[in-house]
């Protein structure tokens, strides 16, 4: 069977998450606003590592509201303010990455695994740098992770079992984590100077704040040297993990085999409740409906769309 790190988070998460997703093949029409806004930043950096306009994908953002659930519109609605703020800011931290000897953007794969299925995907980026050749992971996230979470990343092991199949042999990889709650706008006080409040913003949206308004960065210099970049892009190397790349392999190949042999059958694909089904779960709403013996069709119609009308599974991988 061929299969994605992303159909096997879906499968091992929830069954029947997995048989809306892959039997009835389902997909939200407006995906919802969190793998919105990874995908549309991983499009702004790819375009960015290859010598393209990053801003154009945001200038192409075009959302259906009616097709978005109450709850999520406003977020809908400052999508490209937010990553456009996102952006400059990263672009500001790493200065363009110079030290990068860039070997490939949006890298597609697909490779056989040891147990004969076939694992489907795509490595962000691939670098070198004065150590050796990296993969690199764009990860759009509400919180960097500890260490702890890091190292047991099932996509490392998948970037780094790739890049040994493709010959490349990478050090390690990299972790390049941005995260998706833009900089807060500051506020404009009544008698006309800037907030110096402590709000969570980096020193390019503070500065390009005052200017709209008229006033002198000089002034402030002492409060946006207090701002940082850091706590909305850090970068993390992890080594070539080993025991690791074994291990999630191993569930890869177990996972695609259980939908393999689950098939069709609806009765076959349980489901796994929990409190974070109404946040983590594109069919929460199908679900729910189901679970209080109510007909989900008008929910599908309204809110749903085939998936395989795209080209790919375009899942944020």
């Amino acid at each position: 069977m061929r299969g994605s790190l992303t159909k096997m988070n879906v499968v091992s998460r929830c069954l029947r998450k997995a048989y809306y997703a892959y039997v009835m093949n389902l997909k939200r029409a407006v995906a919802p606003i969190a793998p919105t806004r990874g995908i549309l930043g991983h499009e702004c950096l790819a375009n960015l590592y290859r010598g393209k306009d990053w801003q154009a994908p945001i200038m192409k953002v075009s959302i259906d509201l009616s097709k978005v659930f109450e709850e999520e519109r406003e977020d809908y609605a400052s999508l490209p303010g937010d990553m456009f703020r996102l952006m400059r800011g990263y672009i500001l931290t790493y200065q363009g990455d110079k030290d990068w000897k860039i070997h490939a953007v949006e890298e597609s794969f697909l490779v056989t695994t040891p147990g004969g299925h076939e694992l489907e995907g795509r490595i962000d980026l691939i670098i070198e740098d004065s150590t050796g050749l990296y993969v690199v992971d764009h990860k759009f996230v509400g919180v960097v992770p500890e260490d702890s979470v890091r190292f047991m990343d099932a996509q490392t092991a998948i970037y780094q079992y790739v890049g040994d199949v493709l010959g490349l042999e990478p050090a390690g990889v990299i972790f390049n984590y941005i995260r998706t709650k833009a900089p807060t706008v500051p506020r404009l006080l009544k008698n006309g100077t800037m907030s110096r409040a402590k709000i969570d913003t980096d020193p390019a949206t503070y500065i390009k704040a005052l200017k709209d308004n008229g006033l002198d960065p000089a002034d402030y210099a002492d409060f946006i040297a207090t701002l940082s970049n850091r706590s909305f892009y850090n970068r993390f190397k992890l080594p070539r993990p080993r025991h690791l790349v074994k291990a999630v392999l191993s569930d890869f190949d177990r996972w695609m085999t259980v939908l393999e042999e689950c098939g069709g059958d609806k009765d076959k694909y349980p489901r796994s409740l929990s409190k974070n089904c109404s946040w983590d779960c594109e069919f929460y709403r199908i679900c729910q409906c189901e679970l209080a013996g109510v007909d989900p069709s008008d929910i599908i119609e309204m809110y749903y769309t085939d998936r395989r009308d795209d080209s790919g599974e375009n899942e944020e991988e």
